[in-house]
C-alpha cells in the first residue's frame, strides 16, 4: 500500500547579507554621528537642568526651548523636503534625510514636552534622545522585527510614565495624562495585531520564533497598564516603574537571544 506523505511547508529565515568594508565603515560612521548627537544633545539639557531652578525652567528654559526645538524640527523637515525632491541618493552620505528627519521628530517631541510640563520636560528628553540612540544601533544590529518591539516598547514606557507616573493639577496636563493612560493599554493590542499581520504577509521576516518574540513584549506592555489601571482604580497598588523594568527586562532578554543568535 502506498502511504500520501503531506507535504509540509517551512520557512526559513533570510539568509544573512554579508556587508563589504565600505558598508561597514559607513555603518561605523553613521553610529559614530548618531552617538556624538546623543552626548551633545544630552549635556545640554542637563546642563540647563542643573543651571536653572524649577521656577525658571517654568517662566524662561521651558519657552525658548519650545521654540528652539520647534525651529530645528522645521529646519529638519526643510532639509528632508529638498533632499527628496531633488532626488539625492543618501546610500553612501554619512548624514542622511532621514537621519535628520528623526532628529527633527525629536525636536518636535521635546518642544511638545517643553510647552506642556517644563517641569518634567529636561528629563523626558534626555530620555527620548537615549532611547532613540539606542534604537539607532539596533536598526543596523538587529533584525528589523526586533526593531520595531523596540520602538514599541519605548513608545510605551513614555506613555505608562506620563500616564501613572506623573501628577498635575494643570487640566491641560491631566487631560494629556489620561490620553497616555489610554493609549499605554491600547498600543499593545494595535502592536500585536500589526504583527500578526505582517507576520502572515512576510513569513521569511519572522521565522525563528520572531512573531511569537515580538508577541511576548506586546504581552508583558499589556498586562503591565492592565495592572497599572487597576492600581488607579484602587483595586490594588502598583508601583509604574516596577512595569517599566519588567518591559525593559523582558526586551533585554530577547536583545540577547538575537545577540547569541548572530554570533
Amino acid at each position: 500500500m502506498s502511504e500520501n506523505r503531506k507535504k509540509t511547508k517551512t520557512v526559513t529565515a533570510p539568509a544573512k547579507h554579508v556587508m563589504t568594508q565600505e558598508e561597514n565603515d559607513l555603518m561605523m560612521n553613521r553610529l559614530m554621528l548618531g552617538f556624538v548627537i546623543a552626548v551633545c544633545a544630552v549635556t545640554l539639557v542637563m546642563t540647563l537642568k542643573n543651571s536653572f531652578n524649577t521656577i525658571q525652567i517654568y517662566e524662561t528654559v521651558g519657552p525658548v526651548m519650545t521654540v528652539v526645538c520647534l525651529i530645528l524640527a522645521v529646519l529638519a523637515g526643510v532639509f528632508f523636503g529638498l533632499r527628496t525632491k531633488r532626488g539625492t541618493d543618501d546610500s553612501r552620505r554619512v548624514l542622511t534625510r532621514w537621519n535628520v528627519l528623526v532628529c527633527g521628530l525629536i525636536a518636535l517631541f521635546c518642544a511638545a514636552v517643553f510647552f506642556v510640563n517644563p517641569s518634567v520636560a529636561c528629563a523626558y528628553s534626555v530620555a527620548m534622545v537615549i532611547g532613540a540612540c539606542v534604537l539607532y544601533f539596533i536598526w543596523y544590529i538587529y533584525p528589523r522585527v526586533f526593531f520595531a518591539a523596540s520602538c514599541m516598547a519605548l513608545i510605551e514606557g513614555f506613555l505608562i510614565h506620563a500616564g501613572f507616573g506623573l501628577s498635575t493639577t494643570r487640566a491641560f496636563s491631566s487631560i494629556i495624562g489620561l490620553a497616555c493612560r489610554i493609549g499605554a493599554a491600547v498600543l499593545p493590542v494595535i502592536a500585536a495585531i500589526l504583527f500578526v499581520l505582517a507576520a502572515k504577509k512576510h513569513p521569511r521576516a519572522f521565522a525563528g520564533f520572531a512573531l511569537w518574540q515580538t508577541l511576548v513584549i506586546c504581552a508583558a506592555a499589556l498586562i503591565g497598564a492592565l495592572a497599572l489601571w487597576c492600581g488607579a482604580l484602587g483595586i490594588f497598588y502598583i508601583a509604574y516603574h516596577y512595569v517599566l523594568y519588567a518591559i525593559a527586562a523582558v526586551l533585554a532578554v530577547f536583545g540577547i537571544v538575537y545577540t547569541v543568535r548572530s554570533i
